[in-house]
């Protein structure tokens, strides 16, 4: 299933800190009263309510805010629709999994602090199923939440659209060339970084992942198929030497013929042999010969 609309630049931040406090403060007080027969009126009137309250709500806090960064770090390397089922198994690993033995953790950590051992506790018998169940609910809105930003358009994004399609000058940041890029936004787990062309040395592909990597050295993975950049980069600035490779023309070093292929040097540095595809020869000595 592909959705061509859905890019690495539009995908969901999740952006729901504060629904994320508001679950996490409900499924603590879930988890605290579930399975107690007295009346919740009563058994809020009790000190240890409150201080189990705020240990439940501190690891509910805690577990989803791990699904949130792993599902974001998912995100950027597999595509829900493109490598559909390599993220069910990674998100099932990862975030599923994980989170499950952090629960756990952290209820031992607070029960030995009362001098209990959780396993003589009732923890793995009415807590952690509940815990369990919150865990998988967690990873579905996400998966939901990314169905939902992939078909529906976001209105900030068209907002910021439409006004600088009224700007007599837009910024520098925005357009370069007609239709070519002036920043690739990159993805860690706890940022975005936009980074200009200008500062970009080449694209490269290695072991089924792309990446870009700067002229000071600094290399992010991208999410963005070669063919993608190939298209939305100035061809004046950057050419396609192979299959695996996208070069910025002031980071060309060197050039050696080999054959009926050329060999390049470029800066920074680059770990393997790099050679322009014999079909693409005639075209990069026009390029390079400015």
């Amino acid at each position: 299933m592909e959705n061509s609309a859905y890019t690495n630049e539009n995908r969901p931040e999740y952006n729901d800190i504060f629904k994320r406090v508001f679950l996490s403060l409900f499924a603590a007080h879930f988890i605290v009263v579930y399975g107690d027969s007295e009346e919740i009126s009563n058994i809020i009137k009790h000190f240890d309510y409150y201080n189990a309250l705020i240990a439940s709500f501190v690891i509910a806090f805690l577990v989803l805010y791990y699904i949130w960064m792993i599902t974001r770090y998912l995100d950027a390397r597999l595509d829900w629709f493109h490598d559909t089922n390599k993220r069910v198994v990674a998100q099932i690993l990862l975030g599923v999994a994980p989170p499950a033995v952090i629960a756990v953790l952290l209820a031992w950590v607070y029960f030995s602090m009362y001098g209990y051992k959780i396993q003589e506790t009732p923890y793995f018998d009415s807590d952690f199923p509940v815990i369990l169940l919150l865990i998988f609910l967690a990873n579905i809105y996400y998966f939901l939440y990314y169905l939902v930003a992939s078909f529906w358009p976001r209105d900030d994004i068209e907002r910021s659209t439409k006004n600088y399609e009224n700007l007599e000058k837009k910024p520098d940041y925005i357009i370069t060339s007609p239709g070519y890029k002036r920043v690739i936004l990159v993805h860690t787990i706890t940022k975005s970084i936009p980074v200009p062309i200008e500062e970009i040395a080449y694209f490269f592909r290695e072991q089924k992942q792309n990446f870009l990597r700067k002229k000071d050295g600094e290399t992010f993975d991208i999410n963005i198929p070669l063919d993608e950049l190939e298209a939305g980069l100035d061809p004046t600035d950057f050419f396609r030497i192979n299959r695996q490779m996208i070069i910025c023309f002031s980071s060309c070093k060197e050039i050696k013929p080999s054959g009926a292929r050329l060999e390049l040097g470029v800066l920074p540095e680059f770990k393997d042999l790099i050679a322009v595809s014999e079909t693409k020869v005639a075209a990069f000595k026009k390029w390079i010969n400015r």
